[in-house]
């Protein structure tokens, strides 16, 4: 009796492992909704005349996006993007150590908000859930100074923002823990190009690498 129930039991635990290989890949279908947060290497540089160059990089810098759109199909998601990294730490100026001799603690801040698109190429097997992705929209990136007092000597603001464009790439893989959720990882570039809002004849630009973990509602 006993060894009957071990085979009954066999059988039915290897019939649901070759349903389970069989069985058609999860894939986005309808509303979808991504989170992601992750650290990254962000710099902030301008195109300005030596006097007011700054060139900031932060290796540890903080990151979020949300995704918010469909799947018109099992390969393709079309979704609103909001993305911003940020850091905080030193900025220096040569002109100004020049000068004077000290440093002034700042926030460094880049955004991007527009349209994106991920698509996943294979379903099942290994690239089952491998994605790239993008999005292109409005762009901005600043450093905020906490100790203005640094530049009052010149006139200079105690702030800096640009406005332009923002381009963002990814490449990630998901895996699916339930029947609607996923959780994933990918590498991404965020690259912002501003006019200075206050100096239009100066330029930003901000470059940012990150590694994000996320997780999808779909």
């Amino acid at each position: 009796m006993e060894k009957e129930v071990f085979i009954k039991n066999f059988l039915v635990a290897f019939l649901a492992i070759c349903a389970m290989a069989f069985a058609e890949p999860r894939v986005h279908d309808g509303f979808f909704l991504n989170f992601k947060t992750g650290l990254g290497f962000l710099n902030v540089e301008s195109d300005e005349s030596e006097r007011f160059s700054v060139d900031l990089s932060y290796i540890l810098a903080e990151h979020f996006t949300i995704k918010i759109g469909g799947a018109i199909n099992p390969h393709l998601v079309i979704a609103g993007v909001f993305s911003v990294s940020g850091a905080s730490g030193e900025v220096t100026s040569d002109y100004y150590n020049e000068f004077y001799e000290r440093k002034s603690d700042a926030v460094v801040l880049n955004f991007l908000l527009g349209p994106g698109v991920v698509f996943y190429p294979a379903q099942g097997g290994i690239w089952d859930n491998f994605f790239v992705g993008g999005a292109f929209g409005l762009g901005s990136c600043g450093v905020f100074l906490l100790e203005d007092e640094f530049y009052r000597n010149d006139g200079f603001y105690g702030e800096v923002v640009a406005a332009g464009f923002g381009l963002q790439l990814e490449v990630g893989k998901e895996w699916w823990v339930s029947g609607n959720w996923s959780l994933g990882f990918d590498i991404a570039y965020t690259y912002v190009f501003g006019e200075d809002v206050d100096f239009s004849d100066f330029n930003w630009h901000s470059h940012a690498f990150q590694l994000r973990f996320s997780i999808s509602r779909s």
